[in-house]
């Protein structure tokens, strides 16, 4: 393995992530275990202060990654403002017809599709939910000590000492950091927890990626008066992602509405990799809206005047951002840009070649991509009739999933460091052409070039595989 700085972030990240569980997530205090669920997004805060303390060298890389800590947990969000109360008033009025003398469920976020075909498929009413808006986060700043989570608190932090083999002034110097992100953050969850003490309902969400989101969500489950549904989305099933403790739904859910019934055996495995006892109570919808997307057979637009012109391949850029990627730490932004160049200039000897950047990197895109022809920042969806062939660098992507359904020719980097799990990849290897790539100790990124025309044209063989019969 190539020592770079996201392999180290990555190696961090695993350790602190085993400590977080032991500490708070094993516990046998129900508020705690629930706690710990709900915070698991500051296992990257205390990343970030170990790597800050081992790494001397990547100063700049290390205050980016703090400040998007911040950025993304900023209470700012949850200012106390009269006019969003009285704008989230007003537009729920509107649910709130809908919801007349129908059983009532909660919806924090947006009413995907997965959400609106499980409301109709059991009669029951919407209702938008803000559990923020009453809540004032300003009086939640202060340090106020709680004896028992003082004493699982000073035990994290010792653990951290030991496995870091943190010196005091190290130790000192990140103990008041933790102390006050994790006092703020149980308390806000105390104080969700009294706001909802005397209520019961039923609540549905797809947000339960934020912090902020979870801390609500692990409040109702402590609690133990609410049904909390989590859902785990339809691409996500398709790609057969692997669920990830950080931010996936399984994991903070009570229920969680599955929207493929193979999709299951991913969480048993990463529970019994994680030794986690929690127990997964799947929901399945009886028709599930993602797979109305099919399509047998994929037919690209072709340009009349175009007869002699070469096929196209749409490249569909990594999404970059300044947060090691802890499922595949060898794609940093440096070396994952870097194959994608050189798989433009290579696939361009005999094919039209696109790249289709990230819609949230696109300054990076500018950037990087600044004297290459072709580049686009269309949504996939969009586009994607315009080319042959689909080529992914990365298969954490809503697009990848619709491009399956939509049986475009596909073709996928593979690289062993992925989290990509052997699951998965006989999954997908019945429909989509795998190119294998290899992490050298420059380091870089290679693939075999003479190879990777004859795996373009077994894409298209491969996009006749129904992969539905897998769901």
């Amino acid at each position: 393995m190539a020592k770079t700085f996201e392999h180290r972030y990555k190696q961090v990240f695993e350790k602190i992530k085993t400590i977080h569980i032991n500490n708070l997530i094993k516990s046998k205090n129900k508020k705690i275990y629930w706690f710990g669920l709900s915070s698991t997004e500051m296992i990257y805060y205390i990343s970030n202060l170990i790597v800050e303390i081992e790494i001397k060298k990547n100063k700049k890389t290390i205050n980016l990654l703090k400040k998007d800590f911040e950025k993304k947990t900023d209470n700012i969000y949850f200012k106390r403002n009269f006019l969003r109360k009285v704008s989230f008033i007003l537009k729920n009025f509107f649910y709130s017809i809908g919801a007349l003398y129908k059983k009532k469920i909660y919806v924090l976020g947006n009413i995907d599709s997965e959400i609106n075909a499980y409301i109709k498929e059991n009669s029951l009413g919407a209702i938008k939910i803000d559990p923020w808006l009453n809540i004032n986060i300003k009086k939640i700043n202060n340090i106020k000590k709680i004896d028992k989570f003082e004493n699982y608190l000073s035990n994290y932090i010792d653990d951290l000492s030991k496995e870091f083999k943190l010196n005091k002034i190290n130790k000192k110097k990140i103990y008041y950091k933790i102390k006050k992100k994790f006092y703020f953050f149980y308390n806000s969850y105390s104080r969700m927890i009294l706001s909802y003490k005397d209520k019961s309902f039923n609540l549905i969400t797809t947000k339960h990626v934020f912090i902020w989101n979870r801390i609500f969500i692990g409040a109702l489950n402590y609690l133990g008066k609410f049904n909390t549904i989590t859902v785990n989305h339809g691409f996500a099933a398709i790609t057969n992602m692997k669920p990830s403790l950080i931010d996936d739904g399984g994991f903070i859910g009570k229920y969680q509405l599955l929207t493929s019934k193979h999709y299951l055996k991913n969480y048993k495995d990463i529970f019994k990799e994680l030794k986690f006892s929690k127990k997964i109570r799947p929901i399945y919808l009886k028709k599930n809206p993602v797979f109305s997307l099919k399509e047998k057979k994929f037919e690209p637009i072709k340009n009349k005047t175009s007869i002699k012109k070469k096929e196209k391949i749409l490249i569909l850029g990594y999404p970059k951002t300044i947060r090691p990627d802890i499922n595949s730490p060898y794609q940093s932004i440096s070396l994952s840009s870097k194959l994608e160049i050189n798989l433009i200039n290579c696939l361009k000897k005999k094919y039209e070649v696109y790249y289709n950047s990230h819609p949230d990197r696109r300054k990076e895109t500018k950037k990087i991509f600044k004297d290459m022809p072709n580049i686009l920042y269309e949504r996939y969806e969009d586009i994607y009739k315009n080319f042959d062939i689909t080529f992914f660098t990365y298969h954490r992507c809503t697009a990848f999933g619709f491009a399956l359904l939509k049986s475009v020719p596909c073709m996928m980097i593979y690289n062993k460091e992925s989290e990509m799990t052997n699951l998965t990849k006989n999954y997908l290897k019945k429909r989509v052409s795998f190119v294998n790539t290899v992490t050298t100790d420059k380091p870089s990124i290679i693939f075999n070039e003479n190879k990777i025309f004859s795996l373009a044209e077994k894409s298209k063989k491969l996009s006749r595989y129904d992969i539905c019969k897998s769901l």
